[in-house]
């Protein structure tokens, strides 16, 4: 109960929740861009799949960098890249320095779709920018830096930028 009545009353003054927010920005952009690539690629990825294709450095990453990069475990990372392997996204190498590891890299299938995934960025952010004004867009994105800023140090969680 009293759970509830702090709910009610923190959106009352406040809004939804961070969290809630986020939630469903992260299910509309996840929308759009596999709706958008499936259109230009003809590619059905799930959220999985295009996190892990997008993080993926143009270099290639062994197993290890990229299921850190990622937050999971090399066994998710596994099936994970399997599906992307299925689908002629990634390929996987043994590692020079490590023959037990494997590098993994975009296939030029997968940096066609790498190529996909930024022109859609470009184009949605564009877009948010124009309907909200640069200098509020500019401020949003500073203020979600610090908020990742401090659950980064609250989680110990690493980000791939500072």
């Amino acid at each position: 109960m009293d759970a509830s009545r702090n709910y009610n009353e923190f959106v009352s003054i406040y809004g939804d929740s961070l969290s809630r927010y986020m939630g469903r920005i992260q299910t509309n952009l996840m929308y759009r861009f596999t709706e958008e690539i499936f259109k230009s690629d003809k590619i059905n990825l799930n959220h999985s799949q295009f996190h892990c294709l997008q993080s993926l450095c143009l270099k290639g990453m062994n197993q290890n960098e990229l299921a850190a990069k990622l937050g999971i475990t090399k066994q998710a990372l596994s099936k994970l890249v399997k599906g992307l392997e299925d689908k002629k996204l990634i390929s996987k190498e043994k590692d020079s320095n490590d023959s037990r590891n494997k590098i993994i890299r975009h296939t030029k299938k997968g940096l066609r779709t790498v190529s996909t995934i930024i022109d859609i960025t470009t184009t949605l952010e564009k877009e948010i920018m124009n309907k909200v004004g640069t200098k509020r867009y500019k401020e949003l994105k500073q203020t979600l830096n610090e908020i990742e800023c401090i659950l980064n140090k609250k989680t110990g969680i690493i980000t791939d930028h500072p």
